[in-house]
């Protein structure tokens, strides 16, 4: 090494190390392998970097010419403050034809495009003379699609398979009508990056990546170092993860002063030389960022260029002067693409033998100033998180089993399914549906664009969102029903009917026995044991296997509401374990009698479902849980009296864990059973409010630590404890209505299966506030702490050893499946870990030693000045 240096600043928990020549795989070794570095540890992420050479002969001196690559693009969000349609018809339709029309009349020109959503939307409507000229641009290599997924996908609160599918969707769009895929990942506009990215996009063939959004402190830092090129070490996937990555300069915009749709001055005779010393002076002091004399220089913004003969008349008389002038300017312009740029950067580092540092890690919390961290978003309308996983789900099913019956229906069946008589009529028929599948995966994929799953947009863009949603969900739904009947019948003539309009399974009126088939379908890839829970309208249940065999089952009392003092008469909670196997599918048959029938056949008495224990509990007023007397008056529902050690202390249980609820019917510590475990670690969750005045749709500025909710320290109005043979459950409420939580426990064999307790929130926000659910364990973690990604934990460091105003929104990160908090506990052996998967993206927050906090939901009366100009309740 001829020189060390090092620095560190900023958030996270990453490296940069020394690095790799461009186009070669560097070695697979870490930062400790490296001698004689000088190491600077700042706020918990470390910036190593060695030279290979002097540092000037690895960049642009001052008498060396640079290459400007001016990248005219527009980016062009299908939903923010309008929606697609909206946006297409105002401005997108007006910009692809602009943009066409001026690289068909100078082939000097080039213009790159991402969002395929709104390019296809456009090209459709196109002539065949238009098109053909079009595929002209794209052969020629002057139009280029990069990232080319159907939209610019969120990386903080998108699910892993639906950034895969809708990149999937984009690109096989490409690929069908123009035989390409695009070779540059585009991600300039989300809020922050993911160690992901880079993992998936070399997977998907990408070469290099393009972002923007890191936070203000490291990019200054980098910009410092030279570092704004290096080689991304993605989270593993079992290959070659490493991309080469660019950071933009000055966000994704024009250069100031050079966007003429901004009333930038129009370039002529008379002030071309100024023009022209203006912008060189600006590329030259951009070009100290990078270790090449070739400099990108993104040449748009947000829906630019529907005037982009005015753009490019503009920017056409700059390139031709200072060309002409290089000498005296130092600078060459030209018309680029991304290809262009990187295979120009490749070539030049291979001759000079150029090395770019490695990093490993990702890009959260993002922030663009101190005051600024955006990391409200992650939780921002977790409705629409919340749909989202759903929908995927949904879609996958359905993908499956269409797979599945395609692949196992044979057109020459005696009798043939309906629909499929004959090869022509079968291949019509798995085309109409595939075109379904398709039109729904594309409204799917929609909302994976970075002002959509992550709430950030307007009011009624994201009804418009859930509009399309909820028409892939319903397509979803109808190809399960359609293909899963097919699949379990091959049926000819008369398909049985399924529904996924579940809710109370009734008895048929003056029958003395009403049995309902349920199918349950799993399209993962193991074999899955789980309680299933069901409505139902009488408490005489019995339920028989896909085998033939009883299943033992249980029934629990169901409260019309959380302010109904007695159970529903009319109304029961039916549970029981479901085995079904890897991609396969099992048939249940619920029984519904009356009490003096006969139990059904292959049934006796003794497999009737089993009625829970139910106690009743009411919160006193020093915060002691006590079983309420007097006010429920059905025989099943047992009472009785908490014994003196455990005042306060009820608890559910099974075979491997104990798990004892606080006055707060919440989690008050676990204890794990098995030989070997860490014994009893408190838990103590509450949940508290986030006050704030200045917190927006993207940004979390909370006015100090929270307050806990309701009376009593997030006390409750009444808690329910049920026990029974299949599962033990906790519901409970607030007086006021400010939060309600039901947790299970399975019991019997099906905890060898789920060993873990299930727990749902219902919560409400008021006005400028922050909710979330905090767990103070009794784990010493020392800062081991992660959240999960999709593919792997990412380690996570917390800022200062208290929660104070301008460090809680810094201690906050994306949590796409989940977190882990690890640690010795204070008593009890060995080392415990508290896992936590949650069903949709949120934030994740610690804000002390062994804590962990989840933000569930945000209600805010103002925008935080980030373009949304919306508050987001």
């Amino acid at each position: 090494c001829h020189g060390c240096v090092g620095s560190g600043i900023g958030v996270g928990c990453s490296q940069l190390v020394v690095g790799s020549h461009l186009g070669m795989r560097p070695p697979r070794r870490g930062p400790d392998q490296h001698s004689g570095h000088l190491r600077a540890v700042m706020f918990g992420w470390m910036l190593i970097l060695c030279l290979l050479r002097p540092a000037h002969a690895a960049n642009a001196g001052d008498d060396e010419v640079i290459t400007a690559h001016i990248i005219p693009h527009s980016h062009c969000d299908p939903g923010w403050l309008s929606t697609f349609e909206g946006y297409y018809t105002s401005d997108v339709n007006r910009i692809l034809d602009e943009a066409v029309n001026q690289l068909i009349g100078d082939s000097k020109r080039r213009f790159i495009w991402a969002e395929i959503s709104f390019f296809s939307r456009w090209y459709e409507d196109q002539s065949l003379e238009r098109k053909k000229s079009f595929r002209k641009l794209v052969d020629e290599g002057r139009w280029e699609f990069v990232g080319g997924g159907w939209a610019q996908n969120d990386e903080a609160a998108s699910d892993i398979m639906l950034v895969v599918n809708q990149m999937t969707t984009g690109h096989q769009y490409l690929v069908e009508n123009f035989g390409v895929q695009p070779r540059i990942g585009w991600q300039i506009d989300p809020f922050g990056h993911s160690s992901i990215t880079p993992s998936l996009f070399k997977a998907m063939g990408f070469d290099a990546l393009v972002i923007n959004r890191i936070h203000h402190l490291r990019k200054q830092a980098f910009k410092r170092g030279r570092l704004m090129e290096f080689v991304w070490r993605g989270s593993g996937l079992g290959g070659d993860e490493d991309m080469f990555t660019h950071v933009l300069h000055t966000h994704y915009s024009a250069p100031k002063h050079f966007d003429w749709e901004e009333g930038a001055p129009q370039v002529n005779a008379g002030n071309v030389q100024s023009r022209s010393t203006q912008l060189c002076t600006e590329l030259r002091n951009r070009m100290k960022a990078y270790r090449t004399p070739h400099l990108l220089v993104p040449f748009g913004d947000d829906f630019k260029f529907k005037n982009a003969a005015n753009q490019f008349q503009n920017m056409d008389q700059l390139i031709k002067h200072i060309n002409t002038n290089s000498a005296t300017f130092k600078v060459k312009l030209r018309y680029s693409t991304l290809s262009e740029y990187f295979s120009t950067v490749a070539e030049w580092a291979q001759s000079k033998q150029t090395s770019f540092p490695l990093f490993m890690g990702d890009f959260f919390p993002y922030a663009d100033n101190e005051d600024s961290y955006w990391t409200g978003y992650f939780t921002t309308r977790p409705f629409l998180k919340k749909l989202s996983r759903q929908v995927e789900a949904s879609m996958r099913s359905a993908e499956a089993l269409y797979a599945m019956a395609r692949a196992n229906i044979n057109v020459n069946d005696n009798p043939a399914p309906a629909g499929l008589v004959d090869a022509g009529a079968a291949a019509s028929h798995w085309m109409q549906t595939f075109e379904h599948i398709r039109n729904a995966r594309r409204e799917a994929s929609m909302f994976s664009h970075h002002d959509a799953i992550t709430g950030t947009c307007r009011s009624h863009v994201a009804n418009d969102y859930v509009s399309r949603m909820n028409r892939a969900l319903n397509t979803a739904h109808g190809i399960v029903e359609s293909y899963l009947s097919l699949l379990l019948t091959k049926q000819p003539s008369h398909p049985i009917k399924l529904t996924h309009a579940l809710r109370v399974l009734t008895q048929t009126p003056g029958s003395e026995l009403t049995s309902h088939p349920i199918v349950l379908f799993n399209s993962l890839s193991w074999t899955r044991s789980e309680v299933v829970s069901i409505h139902v309208d009488s408490p005489v249940v019995y339920v028989t296997a896909p085998d033939g065999k009883p299943v033992e089952a249980q029934i629990d009392h169901v409260w019309a509401n959380t302010q109904a003092s007695a159970p529903s008469p009319t109304e029961f909670l039916l549970s029981f374990v479901a085995n079904v196997p890897a991609l396969g599918a099992g048939t249940y048959i619920i029984h519904l009698a009356n009490r003096n029938n006969k139990p059904p056949g292959g049934h006796s008495e003794t497999t009737r479902a089993v009625k829970s224990a139910v106690t009743e509990y009411v919160v006193s007023g020093n915060g002691i849980m006590a079983p309420l007397r007097g006010a429920i008056a059905s025989e099943e529902i047992v009472t009785a009296d908490l014994g003196e050690g455990d005042k306060g202390n009820i608890f559910l249980e099974n075979g491997v864990y104990r798990v004892e609820i606080n006055s707060a019917c919440l989690i008050r510590a676990i204890t794990d059973k098995r030989k070997g475990g860490p014994g009893r670690v408190e838990i103590n969750q509450n949940l508290a409010r986030y006050l704030t005045r200045r917190s927006g749709a993207y940004i979390f500025r909370p006015e100090g630590p929270p307050v806990p909710v309701g009376p009593a320290g997030g006390g409750l109005g009444k808690c329910r404890v049920f026990r029974g043979k299949v599962a033990d459950h906790v519901l409970g409420t607030t007086g006021d209505g400010a939060y309600g939580v039901k947790m299970t426990l399975p019991q019997g064999e099906q905890v060898l299966h789920a060993l873990a307790l299930q727990m749902s929130l219902e919560v409400s926000a008021g006005p400028n506030q922050e909710l979330v659910t905090k767990m103070k364990t009794s784990l010493k973690n020392d800062h081991d702490l992660a959240t999960h990604n999709g593919l792997e934990f990412v380690p996570r460091v917390r800022k200062g050893e208290k929660p104070i105003k301008t460090t809680i929104s810094q201690n906050f990160w994306p949590a796409v499946y989940g977190a882990k908090i690890q640690g010795k506990p204070i008593s009890g052996p060995g080392s415990g870990v508290l896992g936590i998967l949650n069903s949709h993206a949120l934030g994740l927050g610690s804000q002390e030693e062994g804590e962990v906090e989840l933000m569930l939901h945000r209600q805010l009366n103002q925008d935080d000045g980030r373009g949304l100009s919306e508050a987001v309740r």
